[in-house]
């Protein structure tokens, strides 16, 4: 949210360079996908005019300070992945034979690694 107030405010000072109407948008959901059509059935261009041209801003891993850009679509992807942990009861005596669902997960990222 820092870098799109600090875009604003940086494009409102540069009014006088540019002419037409700055809408900003904040998308619910733009992880998976739901929130644009979610956005547009709930009639978002019937309510605000449509822009001529649109931006659009998404924090990636690059270093502080760095601004990639390209036309057309950049940047769009959504994934998903299930994954169910199976566990093995016992009691509490001896947790050395069970198997627990719980602490598997943490533990996932480095046990898929290649």
């Amino acid at each position: 949210m820092a870098a799109w107030v600090g875009t604003a405010q940086a494009l409102i000072a540069m009014k006088a360079k540019w002419r037409g109407t700055l809408m900003f948008i904040g998308q619910p959901s733009e992880e998976t996908v739901t929130g644009a059509r979610a956005m547009l059935a709930d009639g978002l261009f019937e309510r605000f005019p449509k822009p001529d041209v649109g931006f659009a801003l998404h924090v990636g891993p690059g270093p502080a300070g760095m601004v990639s850009y390209r036309p057309g679509v950049n940047s769009s992807n959504s994934d998903s992945l299930d994954i169910t942990f199976h566990g093995k009861g016992g009691h509490g005596s001896t947790p050395h034979v069970t198997i627990d669902p719980v602490s598997r997960p943490p533990a996932s990222p480095w046990m898929c690694r290649p």
